[in-house]
């Protein structure tokens, strides 16, 4: 009898579990699991710099005049013109023009040929290279006599992550209406963002919408009373380290010469491009770049990745390049397309013509030339890819 009198008060939750799991499904488009915290003071600091068009001189460091910090994490001044004096990098007095969106280009007006959207950190910026000298700009210029003509825009900042990228997309890049957008991704990506919380619900919510709602609605919750689930906790970090250690053993010699003495600069750069090897670290970016796909196919552009290499990477007499398998497998998964600039700038470096880096990362005038011609090659094929399957099809 008392199994009978159980059995309603089982089947009734479960028979309503199923409805509004299905309902959730047909009504409800998938939840996201990257949130925006809503950037409450981004758009008054926005109209405040706009004013007036504002002309700064700077010493070497762009970080005293030519960055805003907002609620939803660093952007350039915009409509400013920053002169850099002496910059740090290339020791080049350097100009740089923001426009009203913060963007270094010209201002966006109507669209007349493909438009692509360059998002990234200081190696797609160039803020210690003229803009005329920056891969970006290189690319439509390359373009332009050509019978396909390409219009760039530079939506680059400083000393940003792949989650303050996103927010760049999600505040004003979608509003330029791109038709390929471009993730400029460097080994030090994985940093935080104050305008990104990256929600993981556990892997048994992966196969029900309601769940994953419900598990995104309590992230929410907890944001509001004060939980941070922004930052990299400390356990996280140390966890890194102690796997980086493990699999990647450092030891003496020549960081050029020996994969040893390799693996010691990695622990030495594992705040920065070192964390690169750590596989757990690479389970964030599968999700942004999961949600940027999500962005790609809701607005309708294509999405595609261009790895930058630490220079190490490029210099070294032997090829090692774990982060660029990572990263490849997980756009692979995602049905992105890579450029991998690695295998491209070791056959550049072993010809000697001119220096490529001005420091660990940062390209020279004539690394971005190169890089500049890869892209435009890339983006090439992949154009032609596809006019060869819709004129089979």
């Amino acid at each position: 009898m008392r199994r009978k009198n159980i059995f309603p008060f089982l089947i009734i939750p479960i028979l309503a579990f199923g409805l509004t799991e299905a309902a959730t499904r047909a009504f409800l488009p998938r939840p996201s699991m990257v949130s925006g915290l809503p950037p409450a003071g981004l758009k008054p600091s926005i109209q405040k710099e706009n004013q007036k068009e504002v002309i700064i001189k700077i010493d070497s460091v762009p970080e005293n005049g030519l960055y805003l910090e907002t609620p939803a994490g660093r952007r350039l001044k915009p409509n400013t013109e920053i002169l850099i004096l002496n910059h740090r990098v290339s020791k080049k007095d350097i100009c740089i023009r923001t426009n009203s969106l913060g963007y270094r280009n010209p201002e966006i007006g109507p669209k007349t040929r493909t438009r692509i959207l360059f998002l990234g950190d200081s190696i797609t910026l160039g803020d210690y290279l003229e803009e005329d000298k920056t891969f970006v700009s290189l690319v439509a210029a390359l373009s332009s006599s050509t019978d396909r003509p390409i219009e760039t825009i530079n939506a680059g900042v400083g000393a940003i992550g792949l989650q303050n990228e996103y927010s760049i997309l999600m505040e004003t890049g979608l509003s330029t209406l791109p038709d390929i957008v471009v993730i400029g991704f460097y080994l030090n990506d994985f940093g935080p963002s104050p305008g990104i919380r990256i929600i993981s619900p556990p892997t048994v919510f992966h196969k029900s919408r309601l769940l994953q709602y419900l598990f995104q609605y309590f992230s929410f919750f907890m944001a509001k009373v004060g939980a941070d689930y922004r930052g990299t906790p400390p356990a996280e970090n140390a966890a890194i380290r102690k796997e980086v250690l493990r699999y990647f053993p450092p030891g003496p010699g020549i960081p050029l010469k020996d994969k040893p003495a390799f693996n010691s600069a990695i622990h030495q750069n594992i705040r920065d491009w070192g964390k690169a090897w750590s596989k757990s670290a690479w389970k964030k970016i599968y999700l942004l770049l999961k949600e940027f796909g999500y962005q790609a196919e809701k607005n309708r552009f294509k999405l595609y990745i261009v790895i930058f290499p630490v220079r190490l990477q490029v210099e070294s007499e032997f090829i090692y390049a774990y982060p660029q398998a990572q990263l490849k497998n997980i756009a692979r998964e995602l049905d992105i397309a890579v450029l991998d600039l690695l295998p491209i700038l070791r056959e550049v470096f072993k010809e000697g013509r001119e220096p490529l880096f001005f420091d660990h990362c940062h390209h020279t005038a004539y690394g971005n030339k190169i890089i500049a011609q890869s892209i435009l090659k890339f983006l090439r094929s992949r154009q032609n890819r596809a006019s060869t399957y819709n004129t089979a099809h």
